[in-house]
């Protein structure tokens, strides 16, 4: 008589009940990839956030510095500002733009008896507006 010993017999339907649970079943790879999408999609709007937030303080480190350019211009030579920014020796193309990539504007003379002004109207590109679409200005900044 060919009779399986207790321990094999265990033995046995544990080796077989293992190989039965080796994958995963559609509903468990399901829940999976819509745990995987809900993540990427919370990561992609805060990442879109933290952009935006970045071209703000971007453009309001532009502004802050075009600014001090052209102050210690005018105190070094004497002169009254200059009427463009193109014409501010040394400053390359890229800082005469807003994190939009739109151009600043730039008035001479500016409001309350300031020498220059010197904005951006912001994300949404038009004057006025609220958080990301506020406006940015050298005389609110400096």
């Amino acid at each position: 008589m060919n009779a399986l010993h207790p321990s094999t017999l265990r033995d046995h339907l544990r080796r077989a009940e293992r190989r039965g649970r080796r994958g995963m079943n559609l509903i468990e790879i399901m829940i999976v990839i819509a745990i995987i999408v809900v993540l990427i999609s919370v990561l992609s709007v805060a990442a879109f956030q933290a952009y935006e937030g970045f071209k703000v303080t971007q453009t309001r480190l532009k502004i802050n510095q075009l600014g001090q350019i052209i102050m210690q211009e005018s105190m070094l030579v004497g002169t009254k500002p200059p009427s463009n920014l193109k014409e501010i020796e040394g400053v390359k193309e890229d800082m005469l733009v807003d994190g939009w990539g739109r151009p600043f504007e730039y008035v001479v003379p500016g409001p309350n008896n300031l020498p220059f002004e010197i904005v951006s109207y912001g994300r949404d590109g038009t004057q006025g507006g609220t958080g990301r679409d506020a406006d940015i200005k050298y005389s609110e900044i400096r």
